[in-house]
């Protein structure tokens, strides 16, 4: 079965840690089992930027990633979130040279500090 690559948009409340769960499953439904891979999510104000503004590794077991299930959480540190720009691009790749996921973050301003 093929898989299937997430398209998505989320929005990040400056200085949150909000993790933000993607489902990876294949053309039938069926979660694809990523265990034994490496998943890095980086993240970049323009898709053609040389400078990310996030480079993690996620790591099966933490933070809900659940690599058997095929469930990817991004959770980015506030200190990461307090100096985003007001948009930007992400995707979640894995060693197995796929995209998982990819979209646009907005950045909401907090209000409360």
């Amino acid at each position: 079965m093929t898989t299937q690559y997430q398209l998505t948009n989320i929005k990040i409340k400056r200085g949150d840690s909000k993790p933000y769960q993607f489902n990876i499953e294949d053309s039938s439904g069926d979660a694809v089992d990523l265990s034994g891979l490496t998943i890095t999510c980086q993240g970049r104000e323009k898709y053609d930027n040389s400078a990310e503004l996030w480079d993690l590794t996620l790591t099966d077991g933490v933070n809900g990633n659940d690599f058997d299930a095929g469930i990817l959480v991004l959770k980015l540190p506030s200190a990461t979130t307090t100096v985003l720009p007001e948009e930007g691009f992400f995707d979640i790749e894995a060693s197995n040279e796929i995209t998982y996921v990819t979209g646009y973050f907005k950045l909401l301003k907090d209000v409360t500090r």
